[in-house]
Order: structure tokens, then sequence, then C-alpha cells
């Protein structure tokens, strides 16, 4: 006897249909993102050296943009307190020096030891540093 061929059920199609929609909804998801991450430039700075200074209570910061935007330094974080200082723009490839003054009520600079802090940028993106505090 000859057997009877049997197509797909629906169940079976809307099985496959389905699959077949998660992948396409994973796969432009990723494209999606994927190209967002590649307009939206970060910016970053490089700390070259910080140096504390006892006397007058300052940090002297040196920091390099070296790209891809131009980017502002809008505060310096010290001992977990934000100091505000005035805006600093740098542009790519562009080295500055920014002094900070310390207030007393936030950190008293002693030579011979260490302090920390960040360099804050306008949007929000921070960069510690190391500071050793001389006399």
């Amino acid at each position: 006897m000859p057997t009877k061929l049997k197509g797909m059920t629906s169940v079976e199609i809307a099985i496959i249909a389905g699959i077949i929609l998660v992948i396409a909804v994973a796969v432009g998801w990723y494209l999606y993102t994927t190209y967002g991450a590649s307009i939206t430039a970060q910016p970053k700075i490089n700390i070259i050296s910080v140096i504390g200074y006892q006397g007058n209570n300052s940090l002297r910061i040196v920091v390099f943009n070296p790209g891809p935007v131009a980017t502002r330094i809008t505060h310096i974080e010290v001992a977990g307190a934000q100091i505000a200082i005035t805006p600093v723009d740098l542009n790519i490839g562009q080295q500055r020096v920014v002094s900070v003054t310390v207030p007393s009520s936030v950190a008293t600079l002693v030579a011979g030891t260490t302090i920390t802090g960040k360099v804050i940028l306008s949007g929000g993106n921070s960069f510690p540093f190391t500071a050793a505090v001389r006399p």
C-alpha cells in the first residue's frame, strides 16, 4: 500500500516562523546598537601627572586629550568632594595644566603622602588620579 504523504501542519509552520522572527529581531537589534555605538564618540583624556603642594594646598594636574572629540573639564573631585573650577576646554591633541586650590574643609595636603581624586568632564565621564604631595 502506498503511504500517504503528509505536509507540515500549521503548528509546525508557526514554530518555524516564530524562530525566524526571534533570530531576525536579535540580528536587527545587534545591527542597531552597533551602528549607534559607532556614531557616538566618547571623550577621553590622559592624565599625564598630578602633583599636590602642601604650601598652598593645591593640585597641579597635567591632562592631554588624545581624541576622538574635543571635551571640557568642569569639576575636580578630591577626597570625595567635588570642587568647581573654571571650565577647561581641551581640543583634540591639546595638553593643558589645570591648577586647583583644595579648600581646607575638603582636605589638607601633607607632604610625603598621596591624595586621590577624579577629573570630571562635562558629559559626566570621570578619570581617577593619585597625587603625590610635595612641601
